[in-house]
This record gives C-alpha cells, structure tokens and sequence, in this order.
C-alpha cells in the first residue's frame, strides 16, 4: 500500500522532466503514488507524459493531470494536493530534480520520528551533477545522516498529514512561482510546525530551468518583486523599497 504521493508540475523542460522521473522510478524504494500536473507546455511534454505507465516495482499508481493553459505554480500544486491519497504525506518535486537511492524513504521516517516537524526536506545540491553521483550521495549521507537545519527547500520537500489538514492549500494569490513556498513554511510555523531539512537524504537540483521561461512571457515583469510585496503585506512586513 502507498506511503506517499509524489506530486510533480512541469511546463516544458522535457528533458529535464524524463531525468527527473527516470530517478524517481529507479530510487523510490517505498510505495507510492505519482500526481504529474501537466501545465501548459508547449513542447514535447504532453506526448512523453501520454506515453507514460505505471511501470516502476514501487510505484502504485500514475495520474496525469492537463492545463489548457499555464496557472501558478500554487494553484497547480493545489491539483496535486486534491488529488493526492488522502491522508498520506504529500512529496512536491520540481522536475530539474535528480533524486538519489532512498531518498524518499529517509524523509518519511525523519517526519514519523520528528512529528512537531511537518515539513522535511532531503540535502539539495545544485549546479551541473558530478559524475558518480549516487555513490557520492550514499557517502554523504552516512558522514551526515545526524545533520539537521532549519527551513526547507523548494524543489522537494515532503508535507505530513497533519500539515495538509491544518495548513491547507497553498496561496495562488503568488504568481508564477516565487515565494508560495516561503508563505507556506509562515503559515505552517504559525500552525505549531517546525520544518526542517534533513541530511539523511540528498537530491540534486539543476535549478531556474522553469521560472525564467514563465517570467519572459509575460514581457519581463519583476514577479520576485511582486510576489514580495504581496508576501509583505499578507503578514505586516515593513521590508522598505522593493525596487
């Protein structure tokens, strides 16, 4: 039976999308479900995600959701959620994100041991992967698996049962993609939780491979700003001049 439902949004970036998967399928040893939110790509992505079948041994189930048009990242992750096993802890993944054995695994029984914590989220490295890198990963992890830090990062980060329902969906008020996940770590800290990254697990994250393509189309709009701005007002935050 599942433990976990993976969700994934992409928009383009194909490549970047196969590799992702092709980790996530090869490393995932633990039961799971996959939601993957189809937003709007233009390129070779919604053939490669028709052709795709729940294939990998731990794999328990595929969902591939389609957009029309391109939303937010929250209100597209916001379909993940919906569309999740009820219940279950919830992994959002960024597609440029390369995974690495047991990873999922590790950030599931961190959460199960550290219930105050909510949100856990593995290691990231970033930049161009090193070869070798899985061998590379096994020996950080058994160097550091005591490693915590507070926060979480973006690109993949696990929220348990108890946030789902008490924190609920994320602000599609954020355009695009920058700072809904910052909003959710407030809201999920004023709820009681304390999220947490954990060195037991490391994923590797190419990084920017999404947002600049969204932020171009729509004529070269500062949306850090912007979100910022809304960030700062949502919650009473004198940041002075945004510019």
């Amino acid at each position: 039976m599942a433990v976990c439902t993976i969700v994934m949004s992409v928009y383009n970036q194909v490549d970047y999308t196969s590799r992702c998967l092709e980790s996530v399928f090869a490393h995932t040893d633990v039961p799971y479900r996959m939601v993957i939110i189809d937003n709007g790509s233009r390129d070779g992505t919604p053939a490669f995600l028709a052709g795709l079948r729940p294939s990998a041994p731990r794999q328990e189930g595929l969902t591939v959701l389609t957009n029309p048009k391109t939303v937010c990242l929250a209100a597209a992750w916001n379909q993940g959620l919906r569309a999740a096993a009820h219940g279950l802890p919830v992994c959002l993944l960024n597609n440029d994100v390369v995974v690495t054995p047991g990873w999922l695994r590790a950030v599931l029984g961190f959460l199960k041991e550290q219930p105050h914590v909510g949100i856990a989220g593995p290691h990231v490295t970033d930049g161009e992967i090193p070869g070798g890198y899985d061998a590379w990963a096994s020996r950080y992890v058994a160097e550091n698996r005591d490693r915590v830090e507070e926060g979480f990062h973006g690109c993949c980060f696990v929220l348990s049962p108890e946030v789902v329902q008490r924190v609920g969906l994320f602000d599609e008020r954020f355009e695009v993609g920058v700072w809904e996940d910052v909003d959710y770590h407030h809201r999920a800290r004023l709820a009681g939780f304390s999220p947490r990254v954990t060195h037991r697990a490391v994923v590797h994250h190419f990084g920017s491979k999404t947002i600049p393509h969204l932020v171009a189309e729509l004529g070269g709009r500062n949306i850090y700003v912007e979100n910022l701005q809304k960030y700062t007002e949502k919650w009473g935050i004198q940041l002075g001049n945004f510019t």
